[in-house]
């Protein structure tokens, strides 16, 4: 009923027929009392009946038919007082601070007047307390079926479960010696919050100021949208589902106690707001929505900047920019030259939406930094009322995912936009090459930056050699040009040294394997880039498989295979590479290093997961092709000296 009901306006809730299916709802049982229950009959007459539909299910619980219209005045009868004794004895205290009478101690209650009355219900063995509950009710709403004496005590004004329920009846000015349940039910809030809204309409209808009433006594917050003065009692909840706000909506404005990424949120509403987008939820019928935000371009010019229309909908179409217009190229369409910004009044991307799903919020980021590029004002976004800030690009309302692949920050000097659009452009990149977040993760991360930037090069390697072997070149080059980048960042680590004791392992196993193995390059297949190292960890699970002394006798078995895998092939390597060293030594090489400095320093001597030996494949991937590539380098480098 919402809010704290009267025990009167209660019954005549409980006794109006068209909440037939509410009242059925509360004598919903568990489904294995269901056999029991559905075929007994109280004092031969009164009895729960369910649908064959519901018969059939498999849902826990099952809710019997209520139908007014069918059943005589006797069984309908009989269905309210059985909901209303269920109601009673199920209810909980909304309110967690007031311990209200225990489901026992009002059991017991009832169980005491019945005793007066000499009467007593048999116990039955159910499965469920709702079954429990249920049947309970339907004993107790028989009985008073046939004892008016025994109703009027228990249903009356003054009767019993009124004084479990609001603490009237018999002994009202007596000390019940419990709390009733009433005392812990909420008011309703929503009621409140329309009121409120009546009153400011009134106010403002009048020609008056309006002030909202704030209890000194309590904490003042500030309504999201308006940012007006509101209690900690206008806090929001998720199942107020409101069009687009979530109950955790982060900004930075004062008053605000939430922190992004925290998962108990603290967002207020002004009533007035509430019911605005309660409102709005109805006419989209549905919450799930992109989120509103407003760009401000502070940086105004005229000697009347700040002047606004009195209603800007009549104003011209071409006077209104939007993010696509400013970043369009397309001069056919509504496209933004340059000369207007200073020639006319200008609104530029003023209402705007912030898309929920990742990918489309980098790509949305990704046109207002090319928006701020092109027009050279500053761009702020906010979720609610904007704030003066000092940098040229500002967002209040990144995700948390978002805001830690651009470093953690929410605002942006000019100076920091062109590496700002180059890190959208990799995430966008490695997205749209069906790429996992932890490869993007894991570049902020010193420990995990290295492998993290050879998963990325191999992975754009491949979806380039994949577009392109299928002739769909289309936007291939951006995929080329990062992978690109991706190389050049891992030269500047390696002249710097930032690698980690195991990325060096896996780099000079890496060196050792390419004095053995020929020179390849990225079209080649990744089986043959792999060729070595996935030699070595067969020969590792087989002697894992056999439970085989992992010391000398691994070291034995993998320079063997290797010698044996490439001796009479072509993938062996000429001899000069290794410096006339025969090849079983340079395989024993391998052997060695990999058992000493990679099996049992980084594997642990156990075998790796598939994530873990993908980052390792990759690693050495990388590094064979620098290798091969520099050796291609040098000798053509020495060819045109010659």
């Amino acid at each position: 009923m919402g809010g704290v009901p009267e025990w009167g306006e209660l019954l005549d809730y409980i006794n109006n027929d068209t909440h037939s299916v509410i009242l059925s709802s509360l004598l919903t049982i568990g489904r294995p009392d269901l056999d029991f229950i559905g075929a007994s009959l109280i004092d031969y007459c009164y009895g729960l009946s369910f649908s064959d539909k519901s018969i059939k299910g498999s849902s826990a619980t099952v809710s019997p038919i209520c139908s007014s219209d069918n059943e005589s005045e006797d069984l309908v009868e009989f269905y309210k007082i059985a909901s209303i004794i269920s109601l009673i004895l199920n209810h909980g205290s909304q309110v967690k601070s007031i311990k209200i009478i225990s489901q026992n101690d009002r059991k017991e209650k009832i169980l005491n007047l019945l005793s007066l009355h000499n009467f007593e219900i048999e116990d039955q063995l159910l499965s469920s307390a709702l079954s429990q509950t249920v049947w309970f009710a339907m004993n107790v709403a028989s009985f008073a079926m046939k004892n008016d004496d025994f109703y009027s005590e228990l249903m009356d004004e003054n009767g019993l479960l009124s004084l479990i329920y609001c603490g009237s009846g018999t002994s009202d000015k007596e000390d019940h010696g419990f709390t009733p349940i009433q005392d812990g039910l909420k008011g309703d809030l929503d009621n409140e919050r329309i009121l409120n809204v009546i009153e400011r309409l009134s106010y403002l209808l009048d020609k008056k100021s309006y002030l909202p009433q704030i209890d000194s006594q309590i904490k003042m917050q500030c309504c999201l949208v308006t940012g007006e003065p509101v209690d900690t009692k206008c806090r929001i909840e998720a199942k107020d589902d409101l069009y687009a706000i979530k109950m955790s909506q982060f900004s930075e404005r004062n008053g605000r106690q939430s922190v992004l990424g925290d998962a108990k949120g603290f967002t207020t509403l002004s009533p007035t707001s509430y019911m605005e987008y309660k409102l709005r939820t109805r006419i989209h019928e549905n919450s799930k929505a992109d989120m509103p935000v407003l760009i401000s371009s502070p940086n105004a010019v005229g000697l009347f900047s700040e002047i606004r229309f009195s209603d800007e909908k009549m104003a011209n179409k071409s006077d209104f920019f939007g993010l696509y217009d400013i970043c369009r190229e397309d001069k056919s369409k509504l496209v933004l030259n340059g000369p207007e910004i200073f020639s006319r009044r200008l609104f530029m991307a003023r209402q705007e939406s912030f898309p929920a799903k990742l990918y489309d919020q980098v790509e949305w980021l990704d046109r207002l930094i090319k928006s701020v590029r092109r027009t050279g004002r500053p761009f702020h976004v906010f979720r609610g009322l904007p704030t003066s800030r000092p940098e040229i690009l500002y967002i209040d309302c990144l995700s948390p995912s978002l805001k830690r692949l651009i470093g953690n920050k929410s605002g942006f000097r000019i100076e920091e936009l062109p590496t700002l659009h180059d890190q959208l452009i990799l995430v966008l990149s490695v997205l749209d090459a069906r790429g996992s977040m932890s490869l993007l993760y894991g570049l902020l991360d010193h420990k995990m930056e290295y492998r993290s930037l050879c998963g990325i090069k191999c992975l754009l390697d491949d979806y380039v050699a994949d577009k392109t072997s299928q002739n769909k070149m289309q936007g291939i080059s951006r995929f080329a040009q990062v992978s690109v980048d991706m190389g050049n960042r891992l030269n500047k680590f390696k002249v710097e040294g930032k690698m980690t004791t195991q990325d060096n392992a896996i780099i000079t196993l890496a060196h050792l394997a390419s004095k053995v193995q020929k020179g390849f390059n990225s079209r080649n297949s990744r089986g043959e880039q792999l060729l070595i190292l996935t030699t070595i960890m067969e020969s590792v699970r087989t002697h894992v498989r056999n439970r085989m002394p992992m010391d000398q006798s691994l070291k034995n078995a993998i320079a063997g295979n290797i010698e044996k895998k490439l001796s009479g092939t072509s993938y062996i390597c000429s001899s000069e590479y290794r410096n006339k060293q025969p090849l079983l030594n340079a395989c024993i090489d391998i052997a060695d290093h990999f058992v000493d400095a990679i099996w049992l320093p980084i594997f642990n001597g156990r075998m790796p997961n598939h994530n873990f030996k993908s980052q390792v494949a990759e690693i050495y991937r990388v590094e064979m092709l620098s290798i091969y590539q520099n050796r291609r380098n040098e000798k053509q480098d020495a060819s045109l000296t010659v």
